[in-house]
């Protein structure tokens, strides 16, 4: 916020969230991890949920997500699909009422964990296999600097560490 005063503003968590989200024409996730949960009030709003993959990472969100057109593996295309979602209101309309029945009801997931509970199995195959985070831990660490570091220890509002790591409080403070 300090390093961006006039394009970055921080809001109050929001109790209308679902309404917010009904406003939108698309919801674009965070990066490198999509938010599963912020992707599946989208799909509930019947607004389309959009991420750039970074391996398998974002992933089995919502139900049958490989058939939606959501994810995308390069950021033209994610653009592309901006795109064409602002000027295409049929298109919009289209995809988002495909979305949703895509998140299971609060009903059917506490059917489903009684189940399991109750060791009569799932309606869900579970998928297990080897998540790749490479690519997604490289962006962490291209992203972690000296700077960074003195920034994330040597904080004005905590200088508990001072006396311990004075130099990164003159350098990151």
């Amino acid at each position: 916020m300090k390093r961006f005063p006039d394009r970055l503003y921080l809001t109050p968590e929001r109790k209308d969230l679902y309404q917010v989200l009904r406003h939108c024409y698309f919801y674009l996730s965070t990066y490198p991890i999509c938010g599963g949960l912020m992707f599946q009030y989208a799909a509930r709003a019947e607004r389309i949920p959009l991420t750039l993959r970074n391996g398998n990472i974002t992933d089995d969100f919502l139900l049958e997500q490989d058939s939606l057109g959501i994810g995308f593996d390069d950021v033209d295309s994610v653009k592309s699909e901006i795109d064409h979602i602002m000027h295409d209101e049929e298109y919009v309309h289209e995809k988002g009422s495909r979305l949703k029945d895509v998140v299971i009801s609060e009903e059917q997931f506490g059917s489903e964990i009684a189940r399991l509970l109750n060791q009569e199995g799932g309606s869900f195959e579970a998928g297990f296999g080897p998540i790749d985070t490479t690519e997604f831990r490289k962006v962490y660490w291209d992203n972690l600097t000296e700077e960074k570091i003195n920034e994330i220890l040597a904080r004005k509002d905590d200088a508990a560490l001072c006396k311990y790591i004075p130099l990164r409080y003159g350098l990151g403070g």
